[in-house]
């Protein structure tokens, strides 16, 4: 391996701890807690290191939250490899919650705190990404017949917030006695679906 190599595989190294010590950051400080000292106080190197790699809070947040955007993306994909019309649905906004409920820090940066992470996300994606994925779905099932004629994007937002709305609270007032959210995912999206059959 040439000089070259090596420093730009010692370079990502560095960049990796310093994103896995963002995240170790966040999962135990939360939003507020995170910040570029203690990232890199937690991955032990010097504040010039860190912001030699991230111009600030937001470019590192970015780099922690694009994995999940990407894992999102994907889970949607599988599920169109599985599943096909409202089942498919069903199974890409049941999918959404448990991505958000497995990764409640992740999520409310992606979706609520910093919501422009979500739109640089998509601006580099172009048009492969999770609401695109989903939104070819709804067509499929406009087409076949299986949902109602509307504007697909009516359709898929009205969807999509309805699951965000219920990822969102369930994360946000951890200490109301919320029915199991599987449960209520499960409700809300059976009943939701039913109100846009033909």
């Amino acid at each position: 391996m040439g000089v070259a190599q090596r420093r730009a595989r010692e370079r990502e190294e560095v960049r990796l701890a310093l994103i896995e010590s963002a995240r170790a950051v966040l999962n135990a400080e939360g939003y507020e807690g995170l910040t570029i000292r203690r990232v890199a106080e937690r991955a032990e190197y010097g504040l010039g290191t860190v912001y030699s790699y991230f111009a600030d809070k937001d470019d590192l947040l970015y780099a922690l939250v694009r994995d999940d955007f990407h894992r999102l993306t994907e889970r949607l994909r599988a599920v169109r490899e599985t599943h096909t019309g409202v089942a498919a649905v069903r199974e890409m906004l049941l999918s959404y919650v448990r991505m958000g409920l497995e990764q409640p820090r992740s999520y409310e940066i992606m979706f609520m705190r910093r919501p422009k992470l979500a739109s640089r996300n998509v601006e580099d994606e172009h048009e492969d990404h999770a609401y695109t994925v989903f939104r070819r779905c709804i067509v499929a099932c406009i087409e076949a017949g299986t949902l109602r004629r509307d504007d697909p994007d009516v359709l898929a937002q009205m969807l999509w917030a309805s699951v965000h709305g219920l990822v969102s609270l369930t994360i946000t007032l951890r200490d109301v006695p919320w029915s199991d959210p599987a449960t209520l995912a499960e409700t809300l999206v059976a009943t939701a679906l039913r109100g846009l059959s033909p």
